[in-house]
């Protein structure tokens, strides 16, 4: 006779617990807040069973260990990894009642998917790339961000610029070029397709979407954004493949459009490529001639932005770490320029530069072994420039 009210007792505690009634899917009890991750970081037990809820969480209150709070106002909606969720900052703090949109993991074996977002928005925001601000946001946990309202994502730009009227084209294709201009820098960003870039009628093209695996561009590669694009176009038109939904006349005029598109970006690479090599020359130069390490500092800090990892590489780490070394090992500035000004030997392609040794270097034998290992390094970024400079040579 105790079974109903212990069943009763224990209904009542995981709706004041929990705030919801899972195996009815009855409405959550507004006056509670939902907490999904335990104070050690760790997802609770039903965070699955809390965020499947999806619109009957409408009212509520997401709380986090980090003190941020969220409330509900929709559900937008699921992507491959995470959950959208639109509504305002409940906290304390400078965002205190901003409408936002928040990023949840979609199930509990993805919420590693939102750090790779929060380390790849490190690179694009150091690029100057334009994506929504991140107002607050926990590593494992969530993303809380600013809400833009869409007006065109780039796959309508693309292939139906019929839903569109003139002086919106307009301005849309002069804000898009100027965005390329921006992400020319880039081989690859993570995870980016079409549909992630979209149109504010004020702030313009932004991506709203992105991982962490993002790919500056090489010194002569003609890689671009766009590539993986025009290449399931092309292959839907010939082998049926729908990636997109479109007629094949759709498909094939907005191929064109966005090919014209890529030309603009390729050639704005090559821009960058004449830029770096320019650097490049000028801090070769200002090497070979002796002038002060500061100086030559001052050179490799001022590469452009958008100059690629690889050249910043070279001089950052090699130039304004190796050459002090050098210089406080006893080498002078004489002895360094005559390494950089040695003969090329023959190493073969750059990805076996780590095979250099010092046999394969004439050093003399009464030289100590630091200095000879901070030789054949000398020579590495000899070789380096080398190969930078020869893939260059479609200029």
């Amino acid at each position: 006779m105790f079974i109903n009210p212990l069943r009763n007792f224990i209904y009542s505690l995981l709706v004041f617990l929990l705030g919801f009634q899972p195996s009815h899917g009855a409405k959550l009890n507004l006056s509670h807040k939902i907490a999904l991750y335990k104070n050690n970081g760790q997802m609770v037990d039903n965070y699955n069973e809390i965020i499947a809820l999806k619109h009957e969480l409408i009212g509520h209150h997401f709380v986090f260990n980090d003190g941020f709070k969220f409330f509900i106002d929709k559900y937008v909606d699921a992507g491959n990894t995470s959950h959208i969720f639109f509504g305002q900052q409940s906290s304390e703090g400078s965002n205190f009642n901003k409408w936002m949109i928040l990023r949840l993991p979609l199930v509990r074996d993805t919420r590693q998917f939102i750090n790779k977002t929060l380390y790849g928005a490190d690179t694009l925001r150091s690029h100057g790339v334009p994506f929504p601000l991140i107002y607050a946001a926990k590593a494992d946990e969530y993303i809380a961000g600013e809400f833009i309202q869409i007006a065109a994502t780039l796959t309508d730009f693309i292939f139906r610029p019929e839903k569109f009227n003139k002086e919106d084209l307009f301005k849309m294709d002069k804000s898009l070029k100027e965005f390329l201009m921006l992400v020319a820098q880039f081989e690859q960003i993570g995870d980016f397709h079409l549909d992630q870039l979209v149109y504010h009628h004020e702030a313009g093209w932004a991506l709203i979407d992105w991982s962490d695996r993002h790919i500056l561009r090489k010194m002569g590669s003609k890689l671009t954004i766009f590539t993986p694009e025009l290449e399931i176009a092309e292959r839907q038109l010939g082998l049926g493949y729908e990636r997109y939904a479109f007629t094949n006349n759709e498909l094939t005029n907005g191929m064109e459009r966005l090919a014209t598109y890529n030309a603009i970006l390729i050639d704005e690479k090559i821009r960058l490529d004449r830029l770096e090599i320019k650097h490049t020359r000028r801090i070769i130069f200002l090497i070979e001639n002796y002038f002060p390490l500061d100086q030559i500092k001052k050179e490799v800090l001022n590469f452009p932005i958008s100059a690629s990892l690889q050249a910043k590489f070279i001089f950052l780490k090699h130039i304004t770490k190796l050459l002090p070394t050098l210089l406080q090992l006893g080498m002078t500035m004489e002895d360094f320029t005559t390494i950089l000004n040695a003969p090329l030997l023959d190493f073969g392609q750059a990805p076996h530069i780590q095979e250099i040794n010092i046999k394969d270097i004439k050093i003399p034998t009464e030289v100590p072994n630091q200095i000879k290992e901070n030789i054949i390094e000398a020579y590495k970024l000899k070789f380096h420039i080398h190969n930078c400079l020869e893939s260059a040579s479609f200029f």
